[in-house]
């Protein structure tokens, strides 16, 4: 069920950004901004779930590690256990930029950050996603 909301959450975010750009170069009429604007609310839906996801893989990591006793599974664990970190990292960084466009910062927490950080943001997850790639 979760992967089909990831899935779901995915399918809009693409439908709106490309809805969003056909608006900024006039082939459709819209508001090009209330369309980004949607397009990341359901980005940063799509992130909240996909970190309720990674910490639900995460604690069963753990809990595996506690039960192996052998030192070949447990390298195994301990290398799903490290993705699962670098991918709650980066959902949470990918959440700065997805909280900031859909302005989730600001209506939640009266705070919008600035944009160095949502550009280091935006940098630390484009990292961990080159480095998870190779």
């Amino acid at each position: 069920m979760l992967c089909f909301g990831i899935f779901y959450y995915r399918l809009q975010i693409r439908a709106f950004d490309n809805i969003s750009i056909l608006s900024q170069i006039q082939i459709i009429q819209s508001n090009p901004q209330v369309l980004h604007k949607i397009a990341m609310t359901f980005w940063t839906v799509g992130i909240i779930t996909n970190l309720a996801e990674s910490f639900r893989d995460l604690i069963r990591n753990l809990y595996q590690l506690k039960k192996i006793s052998k030192s070949t599974d447990s390298k195994e664990i301990h290398r799903r256990i490290n993705i699962n970190y670098l991918n709650i990292l980066k959902n949470l960084c990918d959440l700065l930029l997805a909280g900031t466009g859909s302005e989730l910062f600001l209506k939640i927490f009266l705070f919008e950050p600035n944009g160095a950080l949502v550009g280091l943001g935006g940098f630390i997850a484009g990292a961990i996603a080159a480095y998870q790639a190779f």
